[in-house]
Parts: C-alpha cells; sequence; structure tokens
C-alpha cells in the first residue's frame, strides 16, 4: 500500500512498504515526488538500515549497498554524476578504502580520508599499467612514491602537492 507520509524528514513523499509508528520501518521504497524511486531497502525507525540503493532523480542508482542509521557502511558501490564509481568499504558515510574507476579512465586503488585519495594507494592507466604508486594526502601525490611515465621514466622521489622534490630519475 503506498502512503504520503507527512512527518517532516518525509513530508510529502510516498512510500510503499512496512511502517512503525508512522516510519519506515522494515523493507520499503520511498519515492521522490517525481514519482522515480528515491530509495529502495531496508528500514529501521525511518533511517535507512541495512542493505539498499539510493537513486538519483533520474532514475540512475547513487549508491547501493549497507546502511546504518542513514549512513553507507559496510560494502558500498557508489556513482557520481560525473561517472566516477567507487567499490569498496565505508565507514559511517565515508569512503575509507577501495577501488575507484574514473571517468577519465584512470583507476585509484587504495585508502581514502574524508572521501579524499589518503595513505597509501596506486594509480593505474586504462590500460592497467601503473601511473602512481605511494601515499596520497588530500587526493594528491604526498610522500614516498613513484611515478611512472608513459616513455618508461620512473620517478622515485618525495611528493609534495603532485610536484617531486628532488626529481631523481630511476632507469
Amino acid at each position: 500500500m503506498v502512503v504520503i507520509l507527512e512527518n517532516s524528514k518525509f513530508k510529502g513523499y510516498e512510500y510503499d512498504g512496512e511502517l512503525k509508528n508512522n516510519l519506515p520501518n522494515g523493507f520499503g521504497i520511498l519515492y521522490f515526488k517525481n514519482k522515480n524511486i528515491r530509495y529502495s531497502g531496508a528500514w529501521k525507525n525511518g533511517k535507512k538500515n541495512g542493505e539498499g540503493s539510493l537513486y538519483y532523480k533520474n532514475g540512475r542508482v547513487k549508491i547501493k549497498g549497507n546502511w546504518t542509521d542513514d549512513l553507507p557502511n559496510g560494502s558500498i558501490i557508489f556513482y557520481d554524476i560525473g561517472g566516477n564509481k567507487y567499490e569498496g568499504e565505508y565507514i559511517f558515510g565515508k569512503m575509507f578504502a577501495g577501488t575507484c574507476y574514473y571517468s577519465n579512465n584512470l583507476v585509484y586503488v587504495g585508502e581514502f580520508k574524508k572521501n579524499l585519495k589518503d595513505g597509501f594507494g596506486s594509480l593505474y592507466y586504462s590500460n592497467g599499467n601503473t601511473m602512481y604508486e605511494g601515499f596520497f594526502k588530500n587526493d594528491k601525490f604526498n610522500g614516498y612514491g613513484k611515478l611512472y611515465l608513459p616513455n618508461g621514466d620512473i620517478y622515485e622521489d618525495e611528493f609534495k602537492d603532485n610536484r617531486i622534490v628532488n626529481k631523481v630519475i630511476s632507469l
């Protein structure tokens, strides 16, 4: 049975599923006002909890995976509006570690902090060859790493904000 929810969090949204105290509880589907699905999955006391999928207004999947208290938590697949795809682990709404497939055909495998590349990781070209392997901070090469250029040159050095500190070339 589809109902129109009246509490402030969901006011005017349509919901088809189990309710408890007029809140989504159990399996259910929440719809945007344009009738496209907003969220489909498990609920507990009006919050996303358990397996479920969150959608953009255009109907594309945004986040698919496990939820805890309305936050992605655990194994997640996330698609951003720019065409990038992230598969990995979230800890209460923040990317922790995984693989990001970028729309420019680069692939990052490693750690994240505040949803940015941070910690140890590897960046690959679309052909699978390594572009950079080392440490990141705030989405940039920072710390010790190796930069592999398409011409075969390898820069192994300290990096600061994507710049090579000492410019040492390994042969």
